[in-house]
């Protein structure tokens, strides 16, 4: 065989496609040794793992089961703290978005145990709850 009969065979064995030139094993020793199978062997088992995660419909998930009775008693403490009619002295307007104002109306109307509860009184008891919550970090912060 002539010199150019084996050049015109490796050009021949060149493959167009640059992604493919990773995984192409050859007897050539890599500069730590290795040989260049064995490092396109480790480049393709990265990028294509063998094992693929379990679906989401496999995977076990816990599920915290709430008893009725837990359900109740929580039920009864969020309308103790939220949905009691409050006394409001010098009303001033609060502006909320349309899609936040049909929630709280919803909650309000199938929460509240009396008719005399309202959007503004829930807005009332949920603002006094946060402020009596976080005052005292409030208070740290403001000095800041």
């Amino acid at each position: 065989m002539s010199i150019k009969n084996n050049e015109t065979k490796e050009s021949e064995m060149q493959f167009s496609d640059e992604r493919l030139k990773d995984f192409i094993p050859t007897s050539q020793s890599h500069e730590d040794g290795e040989s260049l199978a064995k490092i396109a062997e480790q480049v393709a088992s990265e990028r294509f793992p063998k094992e693929t995660p379990p679906r989401k419909e496999e995977t076990a998930t816990l599920t915290h089961r709430v008893s009725s009775k837990q359900r109740k008693l929580s039920l009864d403490e969020y309308r103790t703290t939220f949905l009691q009619v409050p006394r409001i002295v010098n009303r001033r307007p609060v502006f909320v978005s349309e899609e936040v104002r049909q929630q709280l109306d919803l909650i309000v109307l199938r929460l509240s145990e009396t008719r005399r509860m309202s959007v503004t009184g829930l807005l009332e008891n949920i603002c006094r709850h946060h402020i009596e919550t976080y005052k005292d970090d409030i208070e740290q912060w403001r000095k800041l």
